[in-house]
């Protein structure tokens, strides 16, 4: 809604640092390269379409990976009413669809008979923001902040590290570099 980002820093360049990507996107973005791997170049475009803000609010990149597949990101807060974060893989050998994390297809060519049902049964119940910003989940982030206090404490590396973290960022700036040059990006992600 509208209310979300009136008169306040979401939606801002300076302080909240871009828009649906950055901030509604990037853990899907995260898991999207983590799943493809490392990216080739990215072309991307941007709009303001909906909510009065200075950031994006829609945006959409052609990714291609360095093994020659292909990907697609969308990102936007400008739809209603909002669906769930999901990713599809789809590919010679199979496709697998996820939403919020949870596996809703399991289709492979050399799968067990019953390996579709034992994967759609891994139900995790995460909560969403896509239809009210508000309700977005905290276990995620608590989980993440707990492994890193951890690991500062026992001295050992977190499960995420920085670089790992940083891959998404770099795909998300590459969007905003390509939609403003009009040009692909290149990224040496590894």
């Amino acid at each position: 809604p509208d209310e979300y980002s009136r008169g306040s820093w979401r939606g801002t360049l300076a302080v909240d640092g871009g828009g649906a990507l950055i901030n509604q996107s990037i853990h899907t973005i995260d898991l999207f390269q983590w799943f493809g791997g490392p990216i080739k170049s990215i072309f991307g475009k941007i709009g303001t379409l909906r909510h009065q803000i200075e950031a994006e609010d829609t945006a959409s990149a052609l990714i291609e990976f360095e093994n020659g597949a292909q990907g697609v990101i969308q990102g936007a807060t400008s739809c209603w009413p909002g669906d769930l974060a999901r990713i599809e893989i789809h590919g010679t050998n199979g496709t697998i669809i996820l939403e919020e994390g949870r596996i809703i297809r399991w289709k492979l060519k050399d799968a067990a008979a019953d390996e579709e049902a034992e994967m759609l049964r891994l139900d995790t119940e995460i909560k969403s923001g896509s239809h009210d910003p508000m309700d977005i989940g905290f276990e995620l982030h608590r989980r993440q902040i707990a492994d890193l206090s951890e690991a500062i404490l026992k001295k050992r590396t977190p499960y995420v590290t920085g670089t790992e973290a940083r891959k998404s960022v770099e795909i998300i700036l590459a969007i905003y570099q390509s939609a403003k040059t009009g040009k692909p990006v290149s990224l040496p992600i590894n």
